[in-house]
């Protein structure tokens, strides 16, 4: 996925360098003079034809966007918030979660909330899913859901 996005702003950038390649070209004359022995050529930027400012326009918006997609980190599943946490998971998974938070191990997990070690170990895997995290160190980064 990330080369993807690499490959589109690449593709971006190029269309609005082009873009402000046609502009430079659209307000360009060139006029050359040929005199023996000297030749004079003038070139005249004051004047502006037809869509040369839509080019430039449009050019800059372009780079701007490649710039974006390249430097704009994408949104990390760590800054979820708690409403949409909760939204995932079961009232239990909810209560395994915060005391996972709270450094508890499974056997403790187990014990506080009367259910077999095999369970707890269900709702962590579950977890893990539903929250796409592969860790308790990850769950542990997480909005703390704490409350239960």
């Amino acid at each position: 996925m990330k080369k993807f996005k690499i490959y589109i702003a690449a593709l971006v950038l190029v269309a609005g360098l082009f873009l402000l390649y046609l502009d430079y070209k659209s307000k360009q004359q060139v006029f050359t003079q040929e005199i023996p022995e000297h030749s004079i050529t003038i070139i005249d930027l004051s004047e502006q034809r037809g869509h040369g400012d839509i080019y430039l326009i449009l050019g800059i918006v372009l780079i701007v966007v490649s710039v974006g997609l390249v430097v704009i980190p994408p949104s990390d599943k760590k800054t979820a918030t708690l409403a949409s946490l909760k939204d995932k998971l079961t009232q239990q998974e909810q209560r395994v979660v915060s005391l996972i938070q709270q450094a508890k191990t499974n056997k403790e997990i187990a014990i506080e909330l009367s259910i077999s070690l095999s369970t707890v170990k269900t709702h962590t895997n579950n977890i893990y899913k539903k929250l796409e995290v592969s860790s308790r160190q990850e769950l542990m980064k997480l909005p703390n859901i704490s409350g239960f």
